[in-house]
């Protein structure tokens, strides 16, 4: 019975603490619901998050969502990404959690309030586990399909590198790969490359700068290290981000943040130092989250949707391939504001 649940409302830490180490192990968790990781978004003017918490009667974590309210106010969105989480066997919460997100649009006076369900376009074997099982939307009735504000991204699904349960997992695994990318690893390790993974915040904070200029380079959007710093060391500190670094030596040629939900390893974004000498770091570096996800016993290690044709080149070469989700619904709870916001938005379109 729906009746037989704790919900609450909460920003405190140490429910997010909880939620976050709900989210790593169950299959069903995900990195942008981490409640570290929304917390993150308050470094930006207008940004505040909240995580709806639910509980059975025996006080355990069942489900939950995390959301971000953007803007001013009498002026806010809600949006919510890759949520709610449930666990397995309480489905039935699905049109509850909903629901109440849409209560705290209300109560907030959004004008538009937008939510994305980690439920696939098509069942997959591999990633099933992974997602929601909803097979009926009835309190997506008076909902719109599509996403109107861009400005909060949201991963549209997997890019799974399917690790094969077998008594040579990992060699059963690479066979996935094309010949160049398996030719690339054996480069890789002939180069003696070594992997360590940075734990205190002057390697973190390497490693990112790292990662930044790779960014800078390639001109896309990137947190800089004063706004994300105090998140990824905690998150690091308990053991929810790894940062993998190469090194040749004692130099640090290229790094990873990879993010621990779901019973799964993450790669969110990564980076390698531009050389004259290319010794195939990335491929090195991903090489050896596949054998760590092949440790953990994890079924799978997800490289990430985003990136241009050459990174999805580079992705698809490890037998990754983008599976997707159903994508955003949206609701217009106040038609004059949302008109305002359209209008200035394609000026923004127009002049940007």
């Amino acid at each position: 019975m729906i009746d037989n649940y704790q919900y609450y409302w909460t920003q405190s830490e140490k429910d997010i603490e909880d939620w976050d180490f709900f989210l790593q192990r169950t299959p069903r968790g995900h990195c942008q619901q981490s409640g570290h990781w929304l917390k993150s978004f308050q470094s930006y003017p207008g940004f505040k998050f909240e995580l709806l918490i639910v509980k059975n009667k025996g006080g355990n974590i069942v489900a939950g969502l995390g959301i971000l309210i953007v803007g001013i106010p009498f002026f806010k969105v809600l949006i919510a990404s890759n949520g709610p989480i449930i666990e397995n066997g309480y489905e039935e919460l699905f049109d509850n959690i909903v629901e109440k997100f849409l209560e705290k649009a209300k109560n907030n006076r959004a004008f538009y309030s937008q939510i994305q369900v980690p439920v696939l376009e098509e069942s997959n074997d591999f990633i099933d586990a992974s997602t929601l099982k909803i097979n009926e939307y009835n309190i997506f009735s008076n909902a719109l399909t599509g996403s109107k504000f861009p400005f909060v991204t949201s991963i549209n699904g997997f890019r799974p590198v399917v690790i094969q349960n077998t008594e040579d997992s990992y060699n059963d695994t690479i066979r996935q790969f094309n010949k160049s990318t398996r030719r690339n690893i054996r480069l890789a390790l002939d180069n003696k490359l070594t992997l360590k993974y940075a734990t205190d915040k002057k390697e973190v904070e390497v490693a990112y700068r790292i990662i930044e200029e790779v960014a800078q380079l390639h001109q896309y959007r990137l947190r800089s290290w004063d706004k994300i710093k105090d998140t990824l060391l905690k998150m690091v500190d308990q053991s929810l981000c790894l940062v993998p670094c190469c090194y040749v030596g004692e130099e640090m040629k290229g790094a990873l943040i990879i993010f621990d939900f779901g019973c799964r390893l993450t790669y969110v974004f990564g980076g390698v130092k531009r050389e004259d000498t290319d010794r195939k770091v990335g491929h090195f570096l991903h090489d050896q989250m596949i054998r760590l996800s092949i440790e953990k016993n994890y079924s799978f290690y997800d490289l990430g949707v985003a990136g241009g044709p050459g990174v999805t080149r580079f992705k698809e070469g490890f037998g990754a391939y983008h599976i997707t989700t159903e994508g955003s619904r949206y609701w217009v709870m106040n038609k004059f504001k949302y008109k305002i916001y359209l209008f200035f938005y394609s000026l923004l379109l127009k002049f940007n």
